[in-house]
């Protein structure tokens, strides 16, 4: 019997060292594991709006030296002859994306007359005045015109400033008096949408980056005034201009007015005209960094003023030929390749001219 279980127990023996062979046939082979893991998150957009929540563009009284001479008996904002005001509003921030700015300027006004006479007046400078029509027409074409695409990662502040004012002692004491005893019957109001969207664009960027991370706005576009220092009117009387010869108004479109006619030789042989009649009117242009300022109305394009090696903006005083059968003065702005170019014009139709006796 011990003979036979030993038989047994080598059998067993046998069988179990071939099962771990046929098993460890099975797990011997090459392994190869490729590929890689990845993870995003979604891009910052970090803008805040930093104007102040306290929106005084119109008020419930006014003051002047100290005293209030305008005030409200109810709870409405109220605006009168000699009142005027301003509200800046600003946007700051950045994103990790391009984005664009879309600023709201508009004005509804309901100050008239019947006989159209409106006496509200806005600007968004402080220098150049316009109708409530007139200024959003300019505001749109302006923001149109301008619009500025920031890059990923830049930091902007935009934004900007409305200003409006009722010119006191006109002239026009009767149609401002028509006015006031109309409010008695009904509510005659003005009122004013300011602000601004920040949106994504896949736009390419238009603005660039300085070290920091400030978004830089190449302004390609000119502005104009007739807003002139003392320095720059000794300038051209000392060419024969003369400032009282002109008693105009400036929209930053058209003048109106009345202007007299040159006859003394000094301007005229400046400006290499001869004949009459020649009338002539000052205006300043603020050209951008790498542009010039063409005079397109003369029968060959003159350079008026000439930025395109400048690296700020540049002021320059022209003084305009105005042709009365031609009614208007026509400019460009044309950078130094020549790669863009903006058609501009002042229209001067609407200017008396008064020949000399």
């Amino acid at each position: 019997m011990k003979n036979k279980k030993m038989g047994v127990l080598a059998v067993l023996v046998m069988l179990v060292a071939v099962t771990l062979n046929a098993v460890g046939g099975t797990y011997a082979k090459y392994i190869s594991t490729y590929g890689m893991t990845d993870e995003a998150r979604v891009a910052k957009w970090d803008f805040t709006e930093t104007s102040s929540k306290n929106v005084d563009l119109f008020k419930n009284s006014y003051t002047k030296d100290g005293n209030t001479v305008v005030a409200s008996s109810d709870a409405w904002k109220v605006i009168a002859p000699g009142t005027e005001g301003f509200y800046q509003y600003e946007v700051s921030g950045t994103a990790e994306v391009n984005y664009k700015v879309s600023n709201t300027l508009k004005v509804t006004n309901n100050v008239k007359l019947d006989n159209g006479y409106d006496p509200l007046e806005f600007s968004v400078d402080g220098i150049t005045w316009l109708s409530a029509g007139d200024f959003n027409t300019q505001y749109a074409t302006d923001a149109a015109t301008n619009a500025i695409v920031y890059p990923a990662n830049s930091k902007a502040r935009v934004g900007g400033t409305i200003y409006w004012r009722w010119v006191f002692e006109t002239g026009r004491d009767d149609l401002d008096t028509q006015l006031g005893e109309k409010a008695v019957k009904e509510n005659l109001t003005v009122s004013a949408e300011i602000g601004a969207t920040v949106e994504q664009t896949q736009d390419a960027a238009t603005a660039t980056t300085d070290a920091d991370g400030n978004a830089i706005v190449a302004k390609s576009y000119v502005s104009v005034t007739n807003k002139l220092t003392a320095e720059e009117k000794a300038e051209i009387v000392a060419l024969g201009y003369k400032t009282d010869y002109a008693n105009v108004t400036f929209n930053g479109r058209e003048l109106k007015g009345t202007v007299k006619e040159y006859t003394d030789t000094q301007l005229l042989y400046w400006f290499g005209v001869s004949g009459s009649p020649n009338y002539f009117y000052a205006l300043n242009f603020d050209v951008p960094a790498g542009y010039k300022l063409i005079n397109t109305t003369t029968p060959t394009e003159k350079t008026l003023v000439d930025n395109t090696a400048g690296a700020d903006v540049k002021t320059g005083t022209v003084i305009i030929n105005l042709i009365e059968s031609q009614g208007k003065f026509g400019y460009k702005l044309v950078n130094a390749d020549a790669t863009d170019e903006q058609s501009y014009e002042i229209d001067y139709s609407g200017l008396t001219f008064t020949p000399a006796v």
